[in-house]
C-alpha cells in the first residue's frame, strides 16, 4: 500500500490515518487482489435429496453428446477442455436443472398439505435469497436449495407458499407458517447460516 500525501506531513498522522481506516484497507485490499479460478469438485453432495455424486471430465464427447449423463453415482460433464473455466458453467446449469426436477413434486405436496397453490413455479440462481413470492402467484426458489438439509428446505417452500395468503411477515403470517412447523424460527435462523454450505464455485465469476 502507498499512502500519498501533502508536503510535511508527518509520520504521527500518517500512522494515525492507516490506523483509523485499518477495516476499510484490508477489506479494499481483498476486493482488489487477482481472483483464483475456482476449481471444479471432486465430489457433490446434495442433502437435500441425499445425493453424493463424482464429478467426471468428458472432453473427448462429440458436439452431438448431451452435455451431461449420469452414471451411477457419477456426473459426467462434456466440457470443451479439461479447465473449470469450461465445466463450472455446465455444473451450474446442471444444478438448476436438477433443483426443476426435484422441487415440483415437494411443491406439490406441500401446496396440498396447506391448500396454498402457485400459479408458477420457477428456479434460478441467486446470491442472497433462497426464495421469493410476487404478487401474482409466481413462488421463485433457489437452485441453492439443493445444499440445504430436507427439513430446511421443506421450510424455505413452506415459507414461500405462505406469501401466497400474506404477502408480509407480521403477525398473521407468522402464524400460518407456525401452524404447519412449529419450529419455524428455528429454521428460518438456520436458512441465514445455511449459506454459508454453498459451495464457493457457483457463484464464481466467468
Amino acid at each position: 500500500m502507498v499512502v500519498v500525501t501533502p508536503p510535511r506531513t508527518g509520520p504521527e498522522t500518517v500512522a494515525h490515518f492507516v490506523r483509523t481506516h485499518r477495516d476499510w484497507i484490508i477489506r479494499t485490499a481483498r476486493e482488489l487482489a487477482p481472483v483464483t479460478p475456482p476449481a471444479l469438485p471432486d465430489r457433490l453432495a446434495l442433502p437435500a435429496v441425499g445425493e453424493s455424486l463424482r464429478i467426471e471430465l468428458d472432453s473427448a464427447a462429440g458436439a452431438r453428446a448431451p452435455r451431461w449423463h449420469r452414471r451411477g453415482d457419477k456426473l459426467v460433464l462434456r466440457a470443451a477442455s479439461n479447465s473449470p473455466a469450461g465445466a463450472l458453467p455446465l455444473l451450474r446449469d446442471w444444478l438448476r436443472e436438477r433443483a426443476r426436477e426435484t422441487g415440483p413434486g415437494l411443491v406439490a405436496a406441500l401446496s396440498a398439505e396447506t391448500g396454498l397453490v402457485p400459479s408458477r413455479l420457477q428456479f434460478r440462481l441467486q446470491r442472497s435469497r433462497w426464495g421469493s413470492c410476487s404478487s401474482r402467484g409466481t413462488v421463485s426458489l433457489n437452485a441453492c436449495m439443493l445444499f440445504l438439509q430436507p427439513r430446511e428446505l421443506r421450510y424455505l417452500v413452506l415459507h414461500e407458499l405462505c406469501h401466497l395468503k400474506h404477502m408480509h411477515h407480521g403477525p398473521a403470517f407468522w402464524a400460518l407458517v407456525a401452524r404447519h412447523e412449529p419450529h419455524c424460527r428455528e429454521l428460518d435462523r438456520g436458512l441465514n447460516a445455511a449459506w454459508r454450505r454453498v459451495p464457493g464455485w457457483v457463484f464464481a465469476p466467468p
